[in-house]
């Protein structure tokens, strides 16, 4: 019992340590440096991957496209059951298509589904630039993440949305986010957990991320692919007239 109590005193000092040495634009310019740099963020115009989603309690396992252009452009296309669910979203307006709710057409997207469409599409983060994106950060101090010292940071983006991460006090890159999200028409709020940084193109990417709700987890995503800066049209990301 004294070890273990003289354990977590040793944490619990560690962490008001880590906490009083370090600013917030201290933190946001050692993440964007470990990330890879500004300059290498903004050489990256276009980006393209596949992702292998697992849901563990449905048993049911997913291949999803995403392909991302700046400014603010993005389509994903989730292959699931012999269908395929189109998102996409051409920097102003998002729609969908959606087989598996009885119609192939092409349907506008809700407020609340643009949310998260808005934040795929964000091909830097939320530190690269986020004064001129209107997004503002507060620093909260430390955090435990999964035994990891963390620096949790609130972020508001200038749509008012919130959500909080969380990054590494070593290494400095993201290894968690909460936020609220859409799945199936229905918001609720969630942990993202990032993990398997590799280098792409001079940037750090997380190759594999799980979705937990109340603690469990509820879907793993592993990236593969993944490819910057090949030629993309505008026309993917426009909403058709009918189905592609």
């Amino acid at each position: 019992m004294t070890q273990r109590l003289t354990g977590l005193l040793l944490a619990l000092v560690t962490m008001v340590s880590i906490s009083s040495a370090i600013t917030l634009d201290e933190i946001v310019a050692k993440n964007i440096e470990a990330r890879g740099g500004e300059a290498a963020f903004k050489k990256i115009q276009t980006l393209k991957a596949n992702v292998a989603m697992s849901m563990a309690q449905a048993g049911m396992e997913m291949s999803m496209a995403i392909t991302m252009k700046r400014p603010q452009k993005v389509r994903v296309e989730i292959e699931v059951m012999g269908a395929k669910i189109i998102q996409a979203y051409d920097g102003k307006s998002g729609w969908s298509i959606n087989p598996m709710t009885g119609s192939d057409k092409p349907q506008q997207m809700s407020e609340e589904e643009l949310k998260d469409v808005r934040e795929n599409a964000n091909m830097d983060g939320d530190f690269v630039d986020y004064k001129a994106k209107g997004t503002k950060l507060e620093y909260l101090g430390t955090s435990d993440v999964d035994g990891t010292t963390a620096y949790k940071i609130k972020v508001t983006k200038k749509d008012g949305t919130t959500k909080m991460v969380y990054v590494d006090a070593i290494s400095f890159l993201e290894i968690k986010e909460e936020r609220s999200t859409n799945m199936g028409g229905q918001a609720f709020d969630a942990e993202f957990v990032y993990g398997d940084y590799r280098t792409v193109d001079g940037i750090q990417f997380p190759m594999l991320m799980e979705t937990r709700v109340q603690g469990q987890t509820v879907m793993s995503m592993t990236w593969s692919n993944v490819e910057t800066n090949t030629k993309v049209e505008d026309t993917l990301f426009a909403m058709p007239t009918s189905k592609n």
